[in-house]
């Protein structure tokens, strides 16, 4: 019985890919609270703006739960909406780039995390575990 735990354990690559990914969602967060104060969006905004981002946080983590305890659907559904998320902001990255250095530079790091956290989930060794 104690071997069958070992093997389920996640490869080192599925563990760091996770780990990288959650890294970018803190950051994503961080440039989220920050986009909101130079939003200068009304306080009756308030509640529903931190609902959805509360929304947004749990359905993360749990995705990222998911995806380090081997779930398919799981790390396919994240580098789904992370294709979508990347493809839809780019008009508004550019307008950072002039606007706000600091959130373009931020939202390049949590792309190249995200990319990195994915090259690790997708390694032969890590998608052999998933099939598992």
């Amino acid at each position: 019985m104690e071997k069958q735990k070992r093997t389920n354990q996640p490869p080192k690559g599925v563990v760091r890919g996770v780990l990288l990914l959650g890294t970018a969602l803190l950051l994503s967060m961080i440039r989220g609270v920050t986009d909101l104060d130079s939003a200068g969006l009304g306080e009756a905004y308030m509640p529903l703006l931190i609902g959805g981002f509360l929304l947004f946080l749990l359905f993360s983590l749990f995705l990222l739960w998911k995806i380090y305890r081997g779930r398919e659907w799981a790390r396919i559904t994240h580098l789904g909406l992370f294709t979508f998320s990347l493809i839809s902001s780019m008009g508004e990255t550019v307008t950072w780039f002039d606007s706000a250095p600091s959130f373009f530079w931020l939202y390049v790091m949590e792309t190249l995390l995200v990319i990195g956290g994915f090259v690790l989930l997708f390694q032969r060794k890590s998608s052999q575990w998933f099939m598992k």
